[in-house]
């Protein structure tokens, strides 16, 4: 699934988007149970506009782990962003919340590769500054 995932993170840069959906959706399809490969198939699809997709499959993934993850933080701010350019408040918020609880921890590695969303957190109000 590596090699998959690596091939379609090429075409998503190479803006080759329904190859690399394509590739992801045929991941998805043989690897279900791992949450990163669904994840990297929502970020893509929000980014083409397909936000209704993108949500559901966020929220799958992390249903089915990806909080453990170290794509956790990301994935609940994605979604929180995601609802909140919806206007849905709430979800937004159980989100925001969510990420800002992972990110507590996250703080006191300011070297951590989502250090800018820890930071944005913070501007938001989700996460007091230290």
């Amino acid at each position: 699934w590596k090699k998959r995932q690596a091939l379609a993170r090429l075409y998503w840069r190479k803006r080759r988007y329904e190859e690399a959906e394509s590739m992801m959706k045929t991941a998805v399809s043989l690897f279900p149970s791992y949450p990163e490969v669904r994840y990297d198939m929502a970020c893509l699809q929000i980014a083409r506009e397909k936000k209704e997709e993108g949500i559901e499959n966020i929220e799958i993934s992390i249903r089915d782990g990806l909080l453990f993850t170290r794509f956790g933080l990301p994935a609940c701010f994605t979604l929180a962003e995601a609802y909140a350019q919806n206007g849905e408040r709430n979800k937004a918020k159980a989100y925001y919340e969510q990420a800002a609880r992972q990110a507590f921890f996250m703080r006191r590695n300011p070297t951590h590769e989502n250090m800018p969303i820890v930071k944005k957190l913070e501007r938001l109000g989700y996460l007091s500054a230290e």
